[in-house]
């Protein structure tokens, strides 16, 4: 009644026939322009190119005067490279002339100067930032005395009652401040915020 049939292979799935060669990876020596061979007296081959990533460089190639062994620096291909008498490069070659541009081995010393607060300025910052704490910011205070704002952080609001008051203050309009900003903002935010607030809740 029912006639068995076999099927067939997908013409796709078939072995086809390579009639285009296989794709050979060039040699980035020897197609790249920027690359100088050389045939040494030993007869190896000494080819000197660039990172292609480099562009002007700016790591030439290492000086004389950074290694340790002078006479063997000398005597090695770099040397003979980097040499300004070699017949290798010219003497306006760019890893001569960019030398100056290689980086500092080590950071060097902070020019920014330190600024010590005396009492007395200790005394009238804290009582700037008592006074008026919307205006006498700590950023505002730094730029007053010129010191980084976690200085102005760490003296704080001072001792006694008065202070107390003024910090407790300035949390409260900094809250206040912080919950219409959150008002104003959209459902997505909203949500985002109340996300976080629950994961964090959960460490």
């Amino acid at each position: 009644m029912f006639k068995r049939a076999l099927a067939t292979t997908a013409p796709c799935l078939k072995p086809q026939p390579t009639s285009t060669p296989l794709r050979r990876v060039r040699d980035p020596l020897l197609s790249s322009r920027s690359a100088e061979h050389y045939t040494l007296e030993s007869g190896h081959s000494f080819i000197v190119r660039p990172p292609p990533s480099v562009v002007p460089p700016t790591h030439p190639f290492p000086p004389q005067s950074a290694t340790d062994s002078s006479a063997a620096f000398a005597a090695s291909p770099f040397g003979a490279t980097i040499s300004s008498s070699s017949l290798l490069l010219p003497s306006n070659h760019y890893s001569i002339e960019n030398q100056h541009r290689l980086p500092s081995t080590r950071r060097g010393p902070s020019t920014t100067a330190t600024t010590l607060l005396s009492a007395d300025q200790i005394t009238r910052l804290q009582s700037l930032r008592r006074s008026d704490p919307t205006k006498w910011t700590r950023s505002a205070l730094a730029r007053e005395f010129n010191v980084p704002q976690h200085v102005v952080g760490r003296f704080g609001w001072g001792e006694g009652v008065e202070a107390k008051h003024a910090e407790r203050e300035r949390r409260r309009q900094v809250e206040a401040e912080r919950k219409m900003e959150e008002e104003a903002q959209g459902w997505k935010r909203t949500i985002a915020r109340e996300e976080r607030r629950r994961r964090r809740s959960m460490w």
